[in-house]
């Protein structure tokens, strides 16, 4: 009975880890093709059309305990915008994270967005479909990733 409890003990702290990325994008470089594209690197390497690489300051934190993806921008001066996250799947180091985001000009306009985010390699592929226009978007971006597990605090 006490080796039971030992073992307990030993794993109980491990099922109460808070897990967020964090993402500083530095560069992106946009691309589109028409129709709905479920293979991102469809997009990517076959796009309709691309656009000039810019340089942005942005971030992205995403709570994976919570299911929140929060966005900020200093470059293009955007407050901390939190949606919640619809779906998180985890292979290794790869993420994937699905949520809706919403139109800038119009609110009422929501876009599912798919991002692929890969801790060892750093990197961070941003994808969103217009289902108003019946374009599919990937942002290939310059980016550093930063996996943060901390101990929650209200287990």
């Amino acid at each position: 009975m006490s080796k039971l409890i030992l073992i307990s003990l030993l794993f109980i702290p491990n099922l109460f880890m808070a897990q967020t990325i964090k993402v500083h994008v530095t560069e992106a470089k946009r691309h589109m093709k028409w129709g709905e594209i479920d293979d991102v690197n469809e997009v990517l390497n076959n796009p309709d059309d691309s656009f000039d690489k810019i340089t942005i300051n942005c971030f992205y934190e995403f709570d994976l305990e919570q299911k929140t993806s929060t966005y900020w921008s200093i470059s293009g001066n955007i407050e901390p915008i939190t949606l919640p996250i619809s779906d998180i799947t985890n292979n290794g180091d790869k993420y994937v994270i699905k949520f809706t985001s919403y139109g800038d000009i119009d609110a009422s306009f929501t876009y599912p967005v798919t991002i692929y985010v890969d801790i060892g390699k750093e990197s961070m592929i941003y994808s969103k479909y217009d289902p108003y226009m019946g374009r599919s978007f990937a942002h290939k971006l310059k980016s550093t990733v930063d996996l943060i597990e901390t101990t929650a605090s209200n287990p």
